[in-house]
């Protein structure tokens, strides 16, 4: 569940769409949702066990109502070819464990054979072109894939959470995908498309032929803890590492240009991230929830840290902000807990909207005379830190941005220090629990002259 909310909440922030080879992919918990309610359509047909359909004289299989554990679908229904295994037509059926598909069938479509949880294995026959989005979802017990030479479109997340799937094998004379040791690969083997999540390997070297990782292509490799990423790949798509949970380390090649939403969210185990320098922006949630990562150098290629982009890293003590970034996300670096201290490079412009939230141990915070906007609760609920300095050139500062407890309640004694008549005056007057420090108003000593008979002191007072 906690995953179907995750890529709703992308869909949302980011209007991404799941594609594989040029398939789209909706959003999860919509398929979902259509999948069931599709079943048991009684205004269709009835062939034995069979529901379907019939147009242009060729039939789709809308349904399966018998409680067979071995199912042979028919290639003909009253003398009209079966093409198509229809939405959700095996949707939910427990007690299969193996199902023949004809050589007439030539789309399996969404959902087709989603949670069928005791089917073992399948084999999809040379007839067939297309695998709908999620047709073998949740296949808990499927072990082996065997794809025939007639497919050209594998849609998004055809075999995610297939927990005992170990390999994936396409004939050879497929024109469009191929395998290696039962790792699926388009047919040249420059886009990596699906590891499968049962492989018990702990190790893996991605072949230098390589230039794509694709979405979802290592989602839920629970027993992958280290990647080789050669540097012919210079793409990271979306997802690509989701809930690789023992995942301890990364390298990102300086080949790599791009990191997709989410890559490597909820990898729980990683402790180290290396990223090369031809990144030029670490997009949104790429590390979040990354819980064991404990620092992280961020090169000078980077001009922006998307929104939560290292939310949720709650063992991250220190990260390094270059000059190149301009834009830091909402949230970005949201409930890193350990947090001590940041150094905001005087290239950004604006702290957006909770962009420091609970980072309940930073101690201290720079904010550089080039930002001009603090948003809302940008260091909101930071219980260590007891004062903050705003510069002259923050002419806005959001609701909440400073000296806010985990309710929301304004901390007693939190020193705002500014100049008279500025944005951080206004801020800390908003409350009568805050203390706000005119520090034009103080004086600085330069130096100090003692002989036998006098002393003095060299002082600069701001007016």
């Amino acid at each position: 569940m906690k995953k179907f909310l995750s890529l709703l909440l992308s869909a949302i922030m980011t209007v991404s769409m799941c594609t594989v080879s040029g398939v789209s992919a909706y959003d999860t918990n919509t398929l979902e949702s259509r999948a069931q309610t599709q079943q048991q359509n009684s205004g269709d047909s009835v062939y034995g066990d069979f529901q379907y359909t019939v147009s242009d004289g060729k039939v789709t299989i809308t349904n399966y109502t018998g409680s067979a554990t071995t199912v042979s679908i028919p290639s003909k229904i009253e003398g009209k070819p079966v093409i198509s295994i229809g939405d959700s037509a095996f949707y939910g059926y427990s007690s299969l464990t193996s199902v023949e598909i004809p050589n007439s069938v030539t789309s399996i479509r969404y959902y087709a054979f989603s949670r069928c949880s005791s089917l073992a294995s399948v084999e999809i026959p040379n007839s067939v072109t297309s695998i709908g989005d999620h047709a073998f979802s949740v296949c808990s017990s499927l072990t082996s894939v065997t794809i025939g030479n007639g497919v050209t479109k594998i849609g998004c997340r055809a075999f995610s959470d297939c927990s005992s799937l170990m390999s994936i094998n396409v004939y050879s004379n497929n024109t469009n995908y191929s395998s290696t040791n039962g790792v699926l690969f388009n047919k040249n083997k420059t886009e990596f498309i699906l590891y499968p999540e049962g492989n018990k390997n702990a190790s893996y070297m991605i072949p230098n032929s390589v230039t794509k990782i694709d979405e979802y292509a290592f989602e839920d490799c629970t027993n992958l803890k280290s990647i080789t990423i050669p540097n012919s790949v210079t793409s990271i798509a979306s997802y690509a590492f989701w809930y690789c949970s023992k995942l301890t380390s990364v390298e990102i090649p300086n080949s790599v240009i791009s990191i997709g939403n989410e890559a490597f969210y909820k990898c729980s185990g990683l402790t180290s991230v290396t990223i090369g320098n031809s990144v030029t922006s670490i997009r949104y949630r790429a590390f979040d929830g990354c819980s064991s990562l404990k620092s992280i150098t961020i090169p000078n290629s980077v001009t922006s840290i998307g929104s939560c982009a290292f939310c949720d890293c709650s063992s991250l003590t220190n990260v390094e902000i270059p000059n190149s970034v301009t834009s830091i996300g909402d949230g970005a670096f949201s409930c890193c807990s350990s947090l001590t201290s940041v150094e905001i490079p005087n290239s950004v412009t604006s702290i957006d909207w909770e962009t420091f939230y609970k980072c309940s141990s930073l101690t201290s915070v720079e904010i550089p005379n080039s930002v001009t906007s603090i948003g809302y609760g940008a260091f909101s609920c930071c219980s260590s830190l007891t004062s903050v300095e705003i510069p002259n050139s923050v002419t806005s500062i959001g609701d909440c941005a400073f000296g806010y407890d985990d309710n929301y309640s304004p901390t007693d004694g939190f020193t705002i220090k500014g100049t008279k008549g500025s944005a951080a005056e206004k801020y800390a007057n908003k409350c009568s629990s805050f203390i706000f420090v005119d520090i034009s108003a103080i004086i600085e000593v330069t130096g100090i002259n003692l002989n036998k008979t006098t002393l003095s002191l060299d002082i600069n007072k701001s007016e």
